[in-house]
């Protein structure tokens, strides 16, 4: 009857072992897809920060051909033509 115990208290402490070690491969898992997303994130917004740098340029150049008052785009409209140059 000891024998018994012993193999049933191995038995819980090897599933225990396997059942963490499931848990924090999951979790590790999961947490390098997070970061890969946020990285994904900030390169997507990195992106969008520039095509609206360019669309702002365009906007100006085109009313300071055609001599229209600006629209912005956002809050500020007048960009330095200086970080085009960059």
């Amino acid at each position: 009857m000891n024998e018994l115990k012993v193999l049933f208290q191995h038995l819980l402490d090897y599933n225990e072992r396997t059942f963490m070690q499931d848990i924090e491969k999951k979790y590790k898992e999961h947490v390098n897809a997070n970061m890969k997303l946020q990285s994904e994130i900030e390169d997507l917004k990195m992106q969008m920060q520039e095509v609206e740098k360019i669309i702002t340029f365009f906007a100006l150049c085109f009313c300071l051909t055609y001599r229209c008052p600006p629209k912005p785009f956002q809050n500020n409209f007048v960009i330095p033509i200086t970080m085009f140059l960059i």
